[in-house]
């Protein structure tokens, strides 16, 4: 049952395949803790590469791109060059002793797009 109403000419945005869409964020979840569980054996920071760096300043797609694409380029371009320490001491002793509820409040900020900091 696929159905597309239109806002000022403008289709809907949600999934055309919402199979495909629940089996790429099971993925995403998935990946997100081995990520986490792996932290403590990687290095506390990794230098951004200059063509990764380069690739970033490249202006954004102005057509659609399929969400395992984003997701891709998510993984390879920032993911691996995380904002500020995230190794789980400095989560202890710095942001919240509740290391994993800290990280899923400031994604529910991020997510609802407010700014906030947990402490």
């Amino acid at each position: 049952m696929k159905k597309i109403t239109k806002v000022n000419n403008i289709k809907s945005l949600d999934p055309q395949d919402w199979d495909k869409t629940r089996e790429i964020g099971y993925q995403m979840i998935d990946d997100m803790i081995e990520y986490l569980q792996d932290i403590p054996t990687t290095p506390s920071w990794n230098k951004i590469p200059d063509d990764v760096k380069t690739h970033l300043e490249e202006d954004i797609p102005k057509d659609p791109t399929p969400l395992e694409e984003v997701y891709d380029e998510f993984k390879h371009y920032i993911l691996p060059y995380p904002k500020g320490n995230i190794y789980p001491l400095f989560w202890h002793y710095n942001r919240s002793f509740r290391r994993n509820v800290s990280r899923n409040d400031e994604s529910q900020c991020n997510y609802w797009g407010t700014r906030c900091y947990v402490h």
